[in-house]
């Protein structure tokens, strides 16, 4: 077969050979073999730039998708609670004013608030001594009285429960004006006994007229048990009527802001 073939083109190129000489023929044939030889890259070169035309279009389809598409909805991310740190309340509490200032007393185990234009200091002058059965004895005064007779004041101290029940403490520390000290009298005739609650314990008030006794004061008294073996006494007294109301407010502060 290959033999056929070259006879075919030997006997073409003779022929050829033979023909008067004609340009325009052979550039016609030149311009034939050479489309004929550029037909596939031209083809290769189109379906390259198609084929990256194609993958644009794809591409610019795609990015245009992504960007229309809703975005996902993504719920609330459930609370997970944490641990926060306590800290103390910048606010006083009800039972404690804003800027009171706190005694405080580790022998027996109690703390009591009171307003800071007052004082507190012990109540006896120096070289006395508390009768039998008193612990403690305090007095809280406005320090615009310190060394002088104040229309009134606060006092608070701590008696030996030496009779269980209130009522008969009371009853038992009462007597006559003048008894000796060894009688353990701390009033002579006691007034309006009234069971209450105070500072979130059973306590008794009650009042006790001082005049009989040669002083013009009448004290309102508050009682109520301090670990058991002990008794916390509370009191004040004004005799000036229009100081009186604001030591009362004060005095009723003071005893609620006990602990102990």
């Amino acid at each position: 077969m290959a033999e056929f073939e070259t006879e075919i083109r030997q006997a073409f190129e003779r022929r050829l050979a033979g023909m008067p000489a004609r340009p325009d023929l052979s550039r016609r044939i030149g311009t034939a073999v050479r489309e004929r030889n550029s037909g596939p890259r031209a083809l290769q070169v189109l379906a390259a730039s198609a084929a990256v035309l194609l993958v644009g279009l794809v591409t610019f389809y795609l990015l245009q998708m992504r960007h229309v598409q809703p975005a996902p909805i993504v719920g609330p991310t459930p609370g997970v609670p944490s641990a926060t740190p306590s800290t103390a309340s910048p606010s006083p509490s009800p039972s404690q004013p804003a800027g009171w200032k706190t005694y405080t007393n580790t022998q027996f185990g109690f703390s009591i608030s009171y307003p800071p234009s007052f004082v507190v200091e012990n109540s006896l002058n120096p070289g006395m001594t508390l009768p039998p059965g008193w612990l403690l004895e305090m007095r809280v005064v406005d320090r615009r009285f310190l060394g002088k007779i104040p229309p009134g004041q606060v006092e608070f101290g701590v008696r030996a429960n030496d009779a269980g029940a209130l009522t008969a403490w009371v009853q038992k520390h009462t007597g006559p004006c003048g008894s000796p000290s060894s009688s353990e009298y701390y009033w002579d005739k006691v007034s309006n006994v009234t069971p209450v609650n105070a500072a979130g314990r059973d306590a008794l008030t009650f009042d006790w007229n001082q005049q009989p006794c040669g002083t013009p004061y009448t004290l309102h008294l508050t009682a109520f048990v301090l670990q058991t073996s002990h008794v916390f006494l509370f009191s004040w007294y004004s005799q000036d009527p229009a100081y009186s109301a604001t030591l009362k407010r004060i005095a009723d502060q003071m005893l609620a802001s006990f602990s102990g």
